[in-house]
């Protein structure tokens, strides 16, 4: 191979092309210098034509070890590349390259520096996103937003400086991953325009990136957000596109999750055939998968046989046939091990469906909301979930199970998980607040170890109630009356407020904005909604004003809801 002189690294296209580590211009330079065809390069190199023409075109990543590799092959210095060892270059052409490279600073030409990207860079960027979707399965939604934004735009940013560079591609299929899960935020927070948006940006630089997996993967997340939004028809025409978008090869996994994704769209459009049928589907796709070492990426985890019971839970309750959505309900928990953020979303969901059994009693109706539990069990941080919740029928409450005729004790009903709604009296003294957190402590007694506790999260029996209920292991749902319901607490409770409500697996907002005596009671009246028992801390007087505490009662009463008085001896208000 006849040598190049040192002054050839110093020439302005060269130089530009070592400092931005642009290699492929490089090799078409050295390729030039020589007066090589094609062939005569991808022979200097030791590779075939059809590779050294990708790269060269700008289609090929390269790793470090490649490049290193190729380098040395066509003699171009290591350290001018900003990587590699030293010592394993000639001293002596190192000397060369020294006075080639202050001829060019001379010159006017920019020294070498190091690139903005390489092949670590979208491994990187994955990475961090990959570490915010761990980090939701114990963390609220509304603290994983703002990074999960500023992860989409430092992608695009990276994006930006790096169009041209041979790993791109890489870098736009990063890009979309980070969309994806900030879609997914913005949903968990129920904003979903925000959602909407982010889902289709992921989709186009999927495109853009030309991987058909991550595209399909994509829109299938799109499509589960619109069938949680009870719009199934838009949701199964996106699973269509999902499958045009993927070929006609899928991997298993993609088959088993986007035929559940549609088994879900059908029980939510009551056609049952289609959904029994697509889950048909999903079950020989987990079995032509189970020897599969790892997921395809985007899939974060296998798609195994507890997934798919999960999805079989759920179409069962959209089909209205509560016996089979427990039984699957039950293997998905007792074979997969969700953190206790998600397992406490899924008992809640588990609850209901165990009293639907006894259609005498409720009448089951499926309302689909985003629920941590989908995602997290599902393939990846990108799949569907639902909230189970009961309708109570017309007429006589059924007789309550324990020791008196007024009050909901289900000790006969051990494994079921009891929602406890609370409505109490604000600005208790301390010493009474030390009586009812004493009273609501041994009234939760009553009811472990599977409790549910609702709670508006006020100041007073409120947040004594919300923590009484982490305490003993129960699980906390939080209903905020109004945007400006915090700027309306008490300014020494809000630390509490904050506390409890980043503690709470889930967060029921109410459209209201200014925090008023409507939205509040608007509020005590959704939790009603789902709850069996009502907590009253009340001293039995008349409301001081409209949604007080004996307002709370009143309706509580009207739609025979038990109600548990706690308000012990000794207990006053200001």
């Amino acid at each position: 191979m006849t040598q190049i002189p040192p002054q050839f690294w110093s020439g302005p296209v060269v130089a530009a092309a070592l400092a931005e580590c642009d290699l492929p211009t490089i090799l078409e330079e050295v390729r030039r210098a020589h007066g090589w065809t094609q062939g005569q390069l991808a022979e200097a190199v030791g590779y075939s034509q059809s590779w050294v023409s990708k790269v060269l075109r700008g289609r090929q990543p390269l790793t470090l070890d490649q490049v290193r590799e190729i380098s040395i092959q066509i003699g171009v210095p290591l350290h001018l590349l900003r990587f590699g060892a030293r010592g394993d270059d000639d001293p002596t052409k190192r000397r060369d390259f020294g006075k080639a490279v202050a001829l060019t600073a001379l010159a006017g030409v920019a020294l070498p520096k190091r690139p903005d990207v390489d092949e670590t860079t979208a491994a990187t960027l994955t990475s961090i996103t990959g570490a915010q979707r761990r980090l939701e399965a114990v963390t609220p939604a509304r603290e994983l937003a703002p990074p999960a934004v500023a992860q989409v735009d430092l992608a695009s940013r990276v994006l930006g400086r790096a169009s041209r560079s041979p790993h791109a591609d890489e870098i736009r299929a990063g890009l979309s991953e980070a969309a994806g899960f900030a879609a997914w935020v913005h949903a968990d927070m129920q904003d979903t325009g925000s959602a909407r948006f982010y889902y289709r940006r992921a989709i186009d630089i999927a495109r853009q990136a030309d991987n058909v997996l991550l595209a399909a993967y994509m829109i299938g997340s799109l499509a589960a957000f619109e069938i949680e939004a009870e719009d199934p028809l838009i949701g199964l025409n996106l699973l269509a596109r999902a499958r045009r978008e993927i070929g006609d090869r899928p991997p298993a996994i993609a088959r088993a999750w986007l035929s559940s994704l549609e088994a879900l769209g059908h029980a939510t459009a009551r056609d049952e055939a289609a959904a029994l049928q697509a889950l048909k589907a999903a079950e020989s796709a987990v079995r032509a998968g189970e020897r599969a070492v790892a997921p395809p990426w985007p899939w974060a985890f296998p798609f195994d046989h507890a997934k798919l019971a999960g999805y079989r839970a759920l179409v069962m309750v959209g089909l209205k046939r509560p016996a089979e959505a427990v039984a699957a309900f039950n293997e998905s928990l007792s074979s997969a091990q969700p953190g206790a953020k998600q397992r406490g979303v899924l008992v809640t969901e588990v609850r209901p469906l165990r009293l639907c059994r006894d259609t005498t009693r409720r009448r089951c109706i499926w309302r689909p909301t985003r629920s941590l539990w989908g995602r997290r069990m599902g393939p990846s941080a990108s799949c569907t979930g639902s909230r189970i919740s009961a309708e109570r029928m017309p007429g006589r409450r059924p007789a309550p199970c324990a020791r008196s005729t007024n009050v909901f004790t289900p000790h006969c009903c051990r494994g079921i998980m009891v929602r406890i709604a609370v409505s109490g009296h604000r600005g208790l003294p301390e010493e009474t607040a030390v009586l009812i957190d004493r009273a609501i402590r041994e009234a939760l007694s009553d009811y472990l170890p599977d409790v549910c506790g609702l709670s508006c999260l006020a100041d007073g029996a409120d947040q004594i109630f919300a923590r009484g209920v982490l305490d003993v292991g129960g699980v906390l749902e939080a209903v905020i009356p109004a945007k400006e319901y915090r700027d309306g607490l008490p300014s020494e409770c809000h630390a509490a407020y904050d506390e409890l409500l980043g503690r709470a697996a889930r967060t029921h907002r109410l459209a209201f904005v200014e925090s008023t005596s409507k939205s509040h009671m608007t509020a005590s009246a959704r939790m009603l909604d789902d709850a069996d028992v009502l907590f009253a801390v009340w001293d039995g007087q008349p409301a001081r004003g409209y949604g007080g505490t004996a307002d709370v009662v009143a309706e509580a009463r009207r739609r025979e809801v038990p109600v548990r008085v706690l308000w012990p001896e000794g207990a006053r208000r200001d």
